[in-house]
């Protein structure tokens, strides 16, 4: 599928206030006053001004990701932030924030893709659950609730006591494998990452307890259901 990039002619996804929201350059927010306490006024406009903060960095780093086709999404925060003129201190948006901030881009500057990359991206996503059956994958993720843009992530949740058993199935396939850092070790699953045709494809391995314990806030589609969206 050709993918269309929407531009201004302005030569940067980041500058375009009607991506970001925000007016490039801002001075940095002022950061809480020594003593300032848990209920007071000051410290309530530090936690409103961080909340803004966020905002402007996940809009504008959504804008990059889909604009220019970064995948290191810790990079795009980062550019984000020091086009918007904010310091190395800025208070950066989780993966949620960001995540959200992708989802209202593509539905206001993507929607008649919509159709067309919902589709091959599905597609995809089969192809991949059906080479990983044994382990029960489960969609989760942009895609499986029914929203994408180009380069869009595909995730995986699958199920294996021991991530190396994982990748010994995909390298005995011919698929090269790396692992993802994890933020904390021995605690939680093995993130793998494989190149798909349209994007990274993650691998979040999850042994019974995480499985059962993972929180249930977020869209799971099981094979079943992957195969029935992708006619």
């Amino acid at each position: 599928m050709q993918r269309r990039r929407k531009s201004d002619g302005s030569g940067s996804a980041i500058r375009r206030n009607r991506h970001t929201g925000a007016v490039a350059g801002p001075d940095p927010l002022p950061r809480p006053l020594a003593g300032a306490g848990a209920g007071s006024q000051e410290h309530l406009r530090w936690q409103r001004g961080m909340a803004n903060e966020r905002e402007q960095i996940a809009h504008a780093a959504a804008a990059l990701i889909i604009e220019s086709g970064i995948t290191d999404w810790q990079f795009a925060r980062r550019k984000a932030a020091r086009q918007l003129g904010l310091g190395e201190r800025a208070a950066m948006p989780d993966r949620m924030q960001l995540e959200a901030a992708l989802r209202d881009y593509a539905a206001l500057y993507l929607a008649d893709e919509q159709p067309e990359l919902l589709a091959e991206l599905l597609a995809e996503a089969l192809q991949w659950m059906e080479t990983l059956e044994e382990f029960e994958p489960e969609l989760t993720g942009p895609v499986a609730e029914g929203w994408a843009y180009p380069g869009c992530e595909l995730r995986l949740e699958i199920l294996a006591d021991d991530a190396k058993v994982v990748e010994i199935a995909l390298l005995n396939r011919g698929i090269d494998v790396t692992h993802l850092p994890m933020r904390a070790p021995g605690a939680a699953p093995v993130t793998l990452h494989v190149d798909g045709e349209n994007g990274p494809v993650r691998l979040v391995v999850q042994d019974t307890a995480q499985r059962r314990n993972r929180k249930h806030d977020r869209t799971r589609r099981k094979i079943e259901e992957v195969r029935r969206l992708a006619g």
